[in-house]
């Protein structure tokens, strides 16, 4: 594991609880990656890191995440570090598919998408293909 992955564990882990924050992590590997890149296994773990901020079940759970599809965590880490409500539209469940919420929440200059209407200009004629 990179020294820059273990630095980030010392600073942001309890000491008794390092140990199994790099287990749980070293669990993830080139297999779990796409194109098996080491650069892609590097920014899921520190996504992983980012996210659980100190807190070990977090890494587990993040951890069955990534190697369920670690670009997932990668994007709940974006998400975040944008100020974005990590996963503002879906719940993550482990073990089964995403389950879409009720209503989606509601932001600065954005309607309800679910209650929204077709632009006024918008027109469409003819028909597919045309």
């Amino acid at each position: 594991m990179q020294k820059k992955i273990i630095d980030i564990i010392s600073q942001d882990f309890l000491e008794g609880d390092r140990e199994l924050v790099i287990e749980s992590l070293s669990t993830i590997n080139l297999t779990h990656v796409m194109a098996q890149s080491e650069g892609n296994l590097q920014n899921t773990l520190l996504s992983i890191l980012y996210l659980a901020k100190g807190d070990v079940d977090e890494v587990i759970r993040l951890t069955k995440a990534a190697k369920k599809d670690f670009r997932d965590v990668i994007y709940w880490a974006t998400l975040e570090r944008h100020g974005v409500e990590t996963l503002p539209y879906f719940v993550p469940t482990i073990g089964a598919a995403y389950q879409p919420v009720n209503e989606y929440p509601a932001r600065a200059g954005v309607g309800n998408v679910q209650n929204a209407e077709p632009a006024s200009n918008t027109v469409r004629t003819g028909s597919v293909g045309e």
